[in-house]
């Protein structure tokens, strides 16, 4: 069933950690097991019904009109409906009924200023989706909206636990090691897992000429304002940061371990 909550994907950084896998690709074209990661997050949502996108591009932005688009004409921002039947993703086989709005908000602009510049295509828009262009996860979006709108919160953000990247040791008083867990998987801090819900009135607190990243200029001001809820996320979930993460990513994409495979 087609549902009408949008989904925004940040898809316009730089992406410089991947090094050379994104000299001549912005980040979320780069492959994961073969299929651009911005597909795979797509995918993610449309398997929940979510199908209508909004599309923030920046860097390489005309790399990635060309892309989504089989016959790319024109310049500047553009629609696209798959469902129509009269595009389709490069290479894609399948069948997708994307409908999106591909805007381009500048190869220098920070988070915060992508989003404040996606707000004439949210009118009319009480909630949406917002995540960012490189990461994966295992979420029912159905039941994270559910637990945004029940806040009556201005905004949502999954929290995951952060990987921790060492074992660590329990010691007794007597300074005897008692048991070594080696990299624990949810040994960290809750952090930012990417995926919100969000309500417009978000929009009264960001400033296009700010150009701010998200991290700095809305977050922390909702949270010292009591308006930002956490979704907790213990299932699945990976970002592609550094050409590690994708090498793993692309391990679980050929095992068939990703999720919506």
């Amino acid at each position: 069933m087609e549902k009408q909550t949008p989904v925004v994907i940040f898809a316009g950084g730089v992406g410089s950690r991947l090094g050379e896998h994104t000299t001549t690709l912005p980040k979320p074209l780069v492959s994961v097991g073969g299929v651009p990661i911005l597909y795979r997050i797509m995918d993610l949502y449309s398997a929940f019904g979510y199908n209508d996108f909004i599309i923030l591009g920046g860097y390489l932005f005309d790399v990635l009109r060309s892309r989504l688009l089989l016959d790319s004409q024109g310049i500047g921002n553009v629609a696209i409906d798959f469902g129509s039947g009269k595009s389709k993703p490069i290479g894609d086989s399948g069948s997708r009924n994307w409908k999106i709005q591909l805007i381009d908000t500048g190869a220098n602009s920070e988070t915060g200023r992508r989003l404040a510049l996606a707000k004439p295509y949210l009118e009319g828009v009480d909630s949406f989706f917002l995540t960012y262009g490189d990461g994966l996860a295992d979420i029912n979006f159905d039941t994270q909206l559910s637990h945004h709108l029940a806040s009556q919160k201005s905004a949502t953000v999954t929290a995951v636990r952060s990987p921790s990247k060492y074992g660590h040791l329990e010691i007794s008083e007597t300074g005897d090691v008692t048991e070594f867990v080696e990299k624990p998987a949810d040994d960290g801090p809750w952090i930012n897992g990417g995926f919100f819900v969000m309500d417009r009135a978000i929009f009264q607190h960001l400033d296009v000429a700010a150009n701010k990243p998200l991290e700095q200029e809305l977050l922390p001001h909702l949270a010292a304002s009591g308006e930002l809820n956490a979704f907790p996320h213990t299932g699945f979930w990976k970002c592609m940061d550094s050409p590690k993460d994708k090498a793993e990513l692309d391990a679980l994409a050929n095992s068939s371990s990703l999720p919506g495979q």
